[in-house]
């Protein structure tokens, strides 16, 4: 994935109101603990450094720890921010405060290791309760971006302080903009094939923005037997049966107030293939039954003449206006009566609505004989 495509992920709704949220605070002069699940989104700080890049009074200061000494965060800062500081062997967070040199610095961190967590989240709540004491114009800001730590071990808001998950950020909304936007270059055979692409897609991918990125490449076929690609996710990213299931680790979001399990985490669990299975018919269901409808209609249309009422079905029931006939109904009278092209495009229609009907997923040769009829 380019920057260019995670620029327009940051663009979308969730992801735009995620990004304002941050900035807001930091416009009001509020230190952030910006805290991430595993296998979160990608370009966040760029986001952010471009809302703000009009803001003359935050100087952009990315700070990467990966490979540094990470036990003396205040040591650290100091150095890199702070050279107006004298040295001296017992150091202050006031000292960054009084520092004109770190004035009007907003230190964007990253990288942080689990091991150092407490040493930086006490010199954050330090910092914040010395640096609230200033005019918000006055101050320089510290944003700490930590991955994979479980909520109850971040620090609490103070007033200089905010602390935001990324948690029930995502709607449905968004990913179905983000699928259009992966798979809006390819090639399909039609627009109902296109439309349960997106649609399966959309149910297996969850609140997943990477991997929305790989169901975008994932052939009809895959999408709608997702088990196996699913499974090796869940392999690349380390999660077994014996994985808690916990939003830090990335294995469960809240989407819209509701709790979501990762569809690559179901698909290493007991009973996997039921909850994809189910997964799978609720997007078939989605595509198939208007289509569905959108046939049926077009065969009252097209031999109403033909369909005669009152009409017994195989159950008794009596049906008495033609409208209400369905497509077992219509393939039934027309099949009786013969000389129709359509019955095999009927029977077909028929056994798709009939599986749908009966909580089933469409078997391969199935849904690819209605996407090569669609």
């Amino acid at each position: 994935m380019s920057d260019r495509d995670w620029r327009y992920w940051w663009s979308l709704p969730g992801p735009e109101g995620f990004v304002r949220t941050l900035t807001e605070d930091l416009r009001r002069g509020a230190n952030l603990v910006v805290a991430l699940p595993r296998w979160a989104p990608e370009g966040l700080a760029q986001a952010v450094a471009t809302e703000l890049r009009d803001d003359d009074l935050l100087r952009w200061r990315p700070l990467a720890l990966e490979g540094m000494p990470q036990d003396d965060p205040l040591g650290l800062l100091v150095r890199r921010y702070a050279p107006d500081v004298p040295e001296r062997e017992l150091r202050d967070p006031a000292d960054l405060v009084e520092s004109t040199a770190f004035s009007g610095n907003l230190v964007w961190i990253t990288g942080l290791k689990e091991e150092a967590w407490t040493a930086w989240r006490s010199l954050l709540q330090r910092y914040a309760d010395t640096v609230r004491r200033r005019p918000a114009e006055d101050r320089a800001l510290i944003c700490l971006v930590v991955t994979g730590f479980p909520p109850e071990a971040l620090p609490r808001e103070e007033p200089a302080l905010s602390v935001r998950l990324w948690r029930d950020t995502i709607t449905e909304l968004d990913m179905l903009a983000w699928l259009h936007y992966l798979m809006g270059r390819r090639k399909t055979h039609g627009v109902l094939q296109r439309r349960l692409q997106v649609r399966h897609a959309l149910e297996l991918v969850a609140y997943d923005a990477h991997l929305a990125c790989q169901a975008a490449s994932q052939p009809l076929e895959g999408l709608a037997s997702p088990a196996a690609w699913l499974a090796g996710v869940a392999e690349a990213r380390g999660w077994t049966a014996k994985n808690a299931v916990c939003w830090e680790e990335g294995t469960c979001d809240s989407m819209e107030g509701q709790e979501v399990r990762h569809p690559a985490y179901l698909a290493v669990t007991d009973g996997a293939k039921g909850q994809l299975g189910s997964l799978v018919w609720r997007a078939q269901v989605g595509v198939l039954f208007p289509y569905l409808e959108e046939a049926r209609n077009h065969y009252l249309r097209e031999y109403g003449t033909l369909l005669k009422v009152p009409y017994q079905t195989d159950y008794g029931a009596v049906i008495q206006h033609r409208q209400e006939l369905e497509l077992s109904h219509i393939h039934h009278q027309l099949r009786r009566r013969g000389g129709s092209n359509n019955l095999d495009r009927l029977r077909l229609l028929r056994e798709v609505r009939n599986a749908l009907a009966h909580h089933q997923p469409l078997e391969p040769d199935l849904l690819r004989e209605v996407v090569g009829r669609g």
